[in-house]
């Protein structure tokens, strides 16, 4: 096998402090390659991280930096903005989640990523965790029967997610930038899709309760009807004082138990009332599942790359643009559903502005 070259670039679209993990990742992954920053802005703290070569404060700069790689790390607001220049050309494409904030242009964005010669793939990160692949394959080998119904629980106090900066100004407390538990916790819905497929119909309450200071809902309640045939209830929030993120499934043969933060998960049934473990290889850290992902994305970018890891993951286990678009419909239906206390259809079609 011909050998990855050494003068590989990546770009990364800002550098807050998922744009930190990723930077940090990647030159773990690729500890020779050539790794600039676009910053709108001038930091002397920032410019003296020893693992970025380049920062760049002029968009055209970065743009005639020809990455290889383009992750875009920038709130969901400036995605779409971030993407465009690079599309049609040889860049590979990594864009966190969710794709944008809202439904404005995607058509175009998935017409031209149709004709787009790179890889392109969305952070949706919780795909990648070991508990949550188990228990995907519990469902496809049918171990449950049919499913009846699920309930999702995320949540933790925005103040708590990251400490050592101001809540009120970052990205999730703000409607401007894509914030809000609909997009920032939207790796719940996505995981429900990935393990059920598309919902037919949405119902969704949302608002702000707290004392938070945000322009933003805290709180969100969904139900995901599949047809009359299954539901999923989601609670999302930006409110528990101790982190919680479970799933339980109900089918027709048991029930299956899990609490992801911990990666364990117990199936129960009339032959085993009091739960079987499912056998789970945990990660080490949770960042450990963050470089699962991007050894998964750059395996498909970079032809000569040599995964580093024995994940076993597939092209359906990724979310796609088309994938992550028919997502921003779901929570733009839930908002209608807050709008009018009605269940919401989600029968209109793809990509239907």
């Amino acid at each position: 096998m011909t050998e990855l070259k050494d003068n590989i670039k990546i770009l990364i679209m800002s550098f807050g402090s998922i744009g930190k993990r990723h930077a940090s990742n990647m030159r773990k992954l690729l500890p020779n390659a050539k790794i600039a920053v676009f910053r709108q802005y001038y930091s002397e703290v920032e410019e003296s991280f020893e693992y970025i070569d380049t920062f760049f404060f002029d968009a055209n700069d970065a743009i005639k930096f020809e990455p290889d790689i383009l992750v875009v790390a920038s709130p969901a607001s400036l995605h779409i903005e971030n993407i465009k220049p690079f599309l049609g050309t040889k860049t590979n494409l990594f864009i966190e989640k969710p794709l944008s904030n809202n439904t404005t242009c995607l058509s175009e964005l998935n017409q031209l990523v149709a004709q787009h010669p790179g890889f392109c793939m969305v952070g949706y990160v919780l795909r990648f965790l070991p508990a949550l692949r188990a228990i995907k394959q519990c469902v496809q080998q049918n171990t449950l029967g049919a499913i009846y119904t699920a309930y999702v629980q995320v949540g933790q106090y925005l103040p708590d997610w990251r400490p050592s900066s101001d809540y009120r100004k970052g990205v999730s407390a703000n409607s401007s930038l894509g914030g809000g538990v609909l997009l920032e916790l939207s790796h719940e819905i996505d995981y429900v899709t990935w393990l059920f497929g598309q919902p037919s119909s949405v119902f969704c309450h949302h608002n702000s309760c707290s004392d938070l200071q945000l322009d933003v809902e805290d709180n969100a309640h969904l139900i995901l009807d599949y047809n009359g045939k299954k539901s999923v209830v989601l609670q999302l929030d930006f409110l528990q004082r101790v982190p919680q993120m479970e799933l339980q499934i109900v089918g027709r043969k048991g029930t299956l138990k899990s609490d992801l933060i911990n990666e364990k998960a117990t199936l129960i049934t009339p032959e085993q009332p009091a739960g079987l473990s499912l056998e789970i290889e945990p990660a080490g850290t949770f960042n450990d599942v963050y470089l699962y992902q991007f050894d998964y994305f750059l395996a498909n970018s970079l032809p000569c790359y040599q995964t580093q890891y024995d994940e076993k993951h597939t092209q359906t286990d990724i979310a796609t643009i088309s994938h992550s678009t028919e997502l921003l419909y779901i929570i733009e239906s839930a908002r209608l559903s807050n709008e009018t206390r009605q269940m919401v259809s989600l029968s209109r079609g793809k990509f239907h502005d």
